[in-house]
C-alpha cells in the first residue's frame, strides 16, 4: 500500500503490548520497544494497544492516518486467516465498515482490501 516503513514497523509490532482482543502483551518495556523500532512507530503501537475497539464507531474521525492504516492493515490481515479467527469475523466485517467512513484517507489498495471483505 505504500506505507512509510515506520507504519510498516508498527503493523509487525502492533499487539507486542497487546490489544483490546489480544490480552498477552510481550513486553511493558516502551524503552526497548522504542529502541528497536523508533519513536513513533512505537507511539503508534502503543495507541493501537490501548484503542478501545468498541468505540471505533464514536472516534473514527479522530484517528490519524496512520492509525487508519494500521487498523486496516490489521483486519484485512485477519480476514485473510478467517478460518483461524472465524469467531470474530462479523465484529471485523463491521470494523470495515467504520473504517471505509474514513476512505478518504485510506490508499485505494486498502479500500478495495476492504470492501473485498466485505463482500
Amino acid at each position: 500500500w505504500g506505507c512509510s516503513e515506520t507504519l510498516q514497523l508498527a503493523g509487525l509490532y502492533h499487539s507486542v503490548y497487546g490489544t483490546s482482543r489480544f490480552k498477552t502483551a510481550s513486553t511493558n518495556s516502551r524503552d526497548v520497544i522504542r529502541h528497536k523500532i523508533g519513536i513513533h512507530a512505537e507511539s503508534l503501537v502503543f495507541e493501537f494497544a490501548n484503542l478501545d475497539r468498541a468505540s471505533l464507531a464514536c472516534s473514527v474521525d479522530q484517528l490519524s492516518e496512520n492509525m487508519l492504516l494500521l487498523l486496516a492493515a490489521n483486519s484485512v490481515t485477519q480476514g485473510l486467516d478467517s478460518e483461524r479467527h472465524a469467531e470474530r469475523n462479523g465484529e471485523r466485517h463491521g470494523e470495515r465498515k467504520i473504517l471505509l467512513l474514513r476512505r478518504d484517507a485510506l490508499p485505494l489498495q486498502a479500500v478495495n482490501a476492504l470492501e473485498e471483505q466485505i463482500g
